[in-house]
């Protein structure tokens, strides 16, 4: 699983939601990317799905769309409208 906060760990609602509200959706992306080519090339796995939950749910439906190689998406409530921005 990518640490797409880079090692931040929110302790409240508050901190989360500011990581929420100020993720990089495009670096997401490409480090979702780049966990699948490591997956597939370093792992040998053959299928790759993806899941998520909220906001997790959104990159699950972005990378299912942007990322090569996925071969399932199970997104749960995701919705952003900064996705493809």
């Amino acid at each position: 699983m990518p640490d797409l906060y880079r090692g931040k760990v929110a302790t409240d609602y508050e901190t989360a939601g500011h990581y929420s509200a100020s993720l990089d959706w495009q670096g997401a992306i490409q480090d979702i990317q780049a966990s699948v080519s490591y997956l597939k090339n370093s792992r040998g796995c053959t299928k790759i799905g993806i899941v998520g939950f909220c906001m997790g749910g959104a990159l699950s439906i972005a990378a299912a769309s942007l990322c090569e190689d996925i071969n399932a998406s199970c997104p749960f409530y995701g919705y952003n409208n900064k996705i493809g921005t």
